[in-house]
């Protein structure tokens, strides 16, 4: 985490990082950085993450609809729908692009049925952006981007080479991902300095609870293949 004065963030970080140290230590995570994880742990990490991907687009689209609709500033409104408009139009260009890196080099077909946890996860997102504040919503978004962010360059430390997963490895590691995670980081602190103490708590309790979904997809993608 970038720590320029994002104190909730840095609040926040406190609750998170239990659940990161778990994912950093996690064996699907160790397993692909030094190149021995199952095919099949990838093949369902990879086929469930390209689901996710179609409907967290969906849920970005109905944030930005929300930030239009409901934001009196209008400087702030047209800002934050097109980074949000933005964000979902990257989601689905990067699916298509898995579809066609991924899929060739690893011979692995497309799934069409949501698994336990990105179900989960997905329906925790929808309800956050359906029927919470825009500031809940948006935090719930975050640990996606923010944990992935940091994951990654964990990985890259130790990644053995070459590693049959390079490429997946990279691209949460590319200047485009990060800036995306950069502003998302300073939104969601922008919108903390705004709230209430109350308000502040739904936002921490939003982006734990993520935390803990993305965990739980890692979990599940491990134990598909060693149980």
């Amino acid at each position: 985490m970038r720590k320029d004065k994002k104190l909730f963030l840095e609040e926040v970080w406190q609750q998170v990082e239990p659940i990161y140290k778990k994912m950093k230590e996690h064996p699907f995570v160790v397993e692909l950085a030094k190149g021995v994880l199952p095919i099949a742990c990838f093949t369902h990490y990879l086929q469930q993450d390209m689901l996710y991907l179609r409907i967290d687009a969906e849920v970005f689209n109905l944030l930005a609809d929300r930030w239009e609709k409901e934001n009196s500033n209008v400087e702030e409104r047209e800002e934050r729908a097109r980074f949000f408009r933005d964000m979902a139009t990257d989601n689905i260009a990067t699916e298509l692009w898995m579809e066609k890196q991924f899929l060739k080099e690893f011979s692995i077909t497309k799934a069409t049925e949501l698994g336990p946890a990105i179900k989960n996860y997905t329906t925790f997102l929808q309800q956050q952006v359906q029927t919470n504040t825009i500031a809940v919503a948006t935090a719930a978004l975050l640990p996606c981007f923010w944990l992935y962010a940091l994951l990654t360059r964990e990985i890259l430390k130790i990644a053995v080479q070459p590693n049959p997963y390079q490429l997946w490895i990279d691209t949460y590691q590319g200047e485009e991902y990060l800036t995306y995670t950069d502003t998302f980081l300073t939104t969601v602190e922008s919108l903390a300095k705004k709230a209430t103490s109350t308000q502040k708590g739904e936002m921490k309790q939003a982006i734990v609870r993520a935390a803990q979904l993305e965990l739980a997809f890692l979990e599940e993608s491990i134990t598909i293949c060693h149980s």
